[in-house]
């Protein structure tokens, strides 16, 4: 019987065959975790929830969020685990007032992730293929 635990940050697995010989090292991603989301931001409907994970080093971030217009700069926050030693300056897709762009998000070591970019109005802010190193 096999158990399933999910497990914050990644672990890494190693072992032997059966006759002494090494298998190597195997890095195991962690469990996605909820980004807590800023004033007037909202998980778009029919995309993947705004979550992070870490794998290895490295914080993956995915899902798409969307404010009607009057959301506050600060986007969402990051879980206590998933935060970054240093500013992490992310490069985002935006769809909104200006159109289809690319833009900035900074995360913060507070866990903080806010937009660098100037966006008026309601508009997307796709994590999807973001990533920042842990430290």
């Amino acid at each position: 019987m096999s158990t399933t635990t999910s497990i914050a940050r990644p672990t890494r697995v190693s072992g032997s065959w059966g006759d002494g010989t090494n298998w190597g090292t195997v890095l195991v991603a962690g469990a996605w975790q909820n980004l807590t989301l800023g004033t007037n931001w909202f998980a778009n409907v029919g995309s993947y929830t705004p979550s992070a994970r870490a794998e290895g080093d490295t914080v993956k971030l995915c899902g798409v969020l969307q404010t009607l217009g009057s959301g506050s700069s600060t986007a969402a926050t990051l879980p206590a685990s998933l935060r970054p030693a240093s500013r992490a300056i992310l490069t985002v897709s935006f769809e909104g007032s200006v159109g289809n762009i690319f833009g900035q998000l900074e995360a913060r070591t507070d866990g903080t992730m806010a937009l660098a970019t100037a966006q008026s109005g309601s508009c997307l802010l796709s994590l999807d293929g973001a990533s920042f190193r842990l430290s």
